[in-house]
């Protein structure tokens, strides 16, 4: 156990470097980053406060997508760095305006693909780079 006292957590990813994890807590409404190594090792802090943050994922070049439910349905996908800087905030509308919860936002080339539990498609969205 990495962890305890967490608030609905809701995703996991870990750094390139295996060094941290961030985590979502979609009831606590933060990304934690939880330190695997010294000097930090063993220690968490709060490092972004995101409305009801669902699925986080490491993109090829280190950094992070999370999705947001920012109110029944409107969603939104961030680009975090390791410090928590919101590098791109990008609102997914379209067709995802039907559904509850945008389950993952993932870079990969020009777009960030999008999937919903709730939705029988797979969606593209430009704009978080």
């Amino acid at each position: 156990m990495l962890a305890r006292g967490l608030s609905g957590p809701g995703g996991i990813a870990v750094a390139s470097d295996s060094s941290y994890v961030l985590i979502t807590e979609f009831i606590g409404s933060t990304v934690k980053k939880f330190f695997l190594t010294e000097p930090s090792a063993n220690t968490i802090r709060t490092l972004l406060n995101v409305p009801s943050p669902s699925t986080i994922r490491r993109t090829t070049g280190g950094e992070f997508t999370v999705t947001e439910r920012v109110r029944p349905f409107t969603h939104r996908a961030l680009r975090i760095d390791a410090n928590g800087t919101v590098m791109a905030n990008v609102s997914i509308g379209g067709p995802y305006n039907n559904v509850t919860v945008v389950t993952v936002v993932q870079i990969y080339g020009l777009y960030a693909y999008v999937r919903s539990l709730y939705a029988n498609f797979v969606g593209q969205v430009l704009g978080l780079f």
